[in-house]
């Protein structure tokens, strides 16, 4: 009978140790015996706010852009060039001189291809390979480029130019280039522009009070999905990377948040009112928040939960108005750039900044990697900004809470007690 009890505390024992092992309960114990679960602190580049590294170009910097692990940072300036850096280094791995100012960029999710657009005397789209900086191919419109997407895998790009026109292209089709679709606005120009991840579904906002969603399939007569008519200008869109979901922002002072799904009289899943005019929005991979930024420089932050009346989580309000928001992928961070001259980071727990770098001019455009670890700023001042987090790593879940440590102890205990009847009960007999 003794043998059956000392053969279930080992197979207890052991079950208990391999399992404390495999689910990381062992290495985070001997790690950190007083914190499971808990964000360790956040280191910042410096104690002084100071970037990575910064570069100067030769005019204003329009827009950054960021590869999703943060390796590679994209930067378009009104002295006509657009840039490729790595993190490890501020001189940049190539420069391209095109014919006007770079007005916006895009990065694949992998940093291999780099999308721009063009103003000035240009009017191009350009497609670029990381491992070049001789454009696979561009092509000319018939007004500036102020907004361009790129698909997680580079294979699909958007892009939307003054000349009221938005441009669907695949990459896959190289000579001649020419959209796969272009849909024609009327009197009306597209102020931004969003892709998901797959390149399926494209979001737009428009100058004429309009959000639309697209589908990506190629007709003679290209019509959107939906659109949904806003009470004023709608300068800012953004789709989640599974395309399910689509925030925009108008001059109507709301924030609008829709889904995908067809209806002949479309409506948002909810609306939020702002206090003033709104800027810019982005919504996270997860789908789970939304940062919103507004011409006073507020900050509005919320989860997308259907709930009534919409609350914030939290709201900032920096020194004047707010023209780039970026979100982590699990909503984690936030970042803004703002006319105050500020790069501003956010921990999502609260609306106290983890800090503020201030430049010598207006910052224009911010982005962010995934993880929320690299933070890209672009500036009036000239220049690029580079700036790095640890991202403290998440802990998982202990099986049963702290009774796992209990469990483990009592079958050690039970094997110990066993083990020495047993040697008590051989010496009586």
């Amino acid at each position: 009978m003794k043998k059956n009890y000392i053969r279930f505390s080992l197979i207890l024992t052991v079950f208990l140790i391999l399992n404390a092992y495999l689910t990381g309960f062992i290495p985070i114990f001997l790690s950190n015996t007083n914190n499971f679960n808990e964000k360790s602190s956040i280191k910042l580049s410096s104690p002084g706010k100071t970037p990575l590294w910064n570069y100067t170009t030769k005019g204003s910097v329009n827009q950054v852009a960021i590869s999703s692990d943060g390796n590679y940072i994209a930067a378009g300036s009104n002295d006509n060039k657009t840039y490729l850096f790595d993190k490890s280094t501020s001189t940049p791995i190539w420069n391209y001189t095109i014919g006007g100012e770079v007005e916006s960029i895009a990065l694949s999710s992998d940093g291999n291809y780099i999308a721009a657009g063009t103003g000035g005397l240009d009017n191009k789209i350009y497609l670029f390979q990381r491992s070049s900086n001789i454009p696979i191919w561009n092509y000319s419109t018939g007004g500036v480029i102020n907004s361009i997407a790129i698909s997680s895998n580079g294979n699909y790009i958007v892009a939307a130019s003054k000349d009221y026109n938005i441009y669907f292209f695949d990459n896959s089709i190289i000579t001649p280039k020419l959209p796969l679709w272009t849909y024609s606005l009327i009197d009306d120009f597209v102020s931004k522009i969003s892709i998901s991840a797959d390149g399926n579904y494209i979001a737009a906002s428009s100058h004429n009070s309009l959000i639309y969603l697209f589908d990506r399939s190629s007709s003679p007569t290209k019509t959107p999905i939906w659109n949904y008519t806003t009470g004023d200008e709608s300068w800012a869109v953004d789709i989640s990377p599974s395309g399910n979901y689509i925030v925009g922002v108008s001059d109507d002072h709301h924030i609008y948040f829709l889904d995908k799904s067809s209806s002949t009289l479309k409506k948002p899943l909810w609306n939020f009112t702002t206090d003033i005019v709104m800027n810019d929005v982005e919504i996270s991979s997860n789908d789970n928040y939304i940062i919103a930024a507004d011409d006073a420089g507020k900050l509005y932050f919320l989860n997308t939960l259907t709930t009534t009346p919409k609350t914030l989580l939290w709201n900032y309000t920096a020194g004047a108005a707010v023209w780039s928001v970026a979100i982590s992928s699990n909503g984690d961070y936030i970042a803004a750039g703002s006319n105050d001259n500020k790069t501003y980071l956010f921990d999502k727990s609260t609306s106290t900044p983890i800090w503020n770098y201030t430049t010598m001019g207006n910052v224009n455009s911010v982005a962010m990697s995934s993880k929320g670890d690299y933070i890209v700023a672009g500036s009036d001042d000239f220049n690029v900004y580079l700036f790095f987090q640890e991202v403290p790593s998440v802990t998982g879940n202990i099986p049963f809470g702290n009774f796992y440590l209990i469990f483990m102890v009592i079958g050690i205990i039970s094997l110990m007690i066993i083990t020495q009847s047993k040697k008590n009960f051989k010496k009586k007999l």
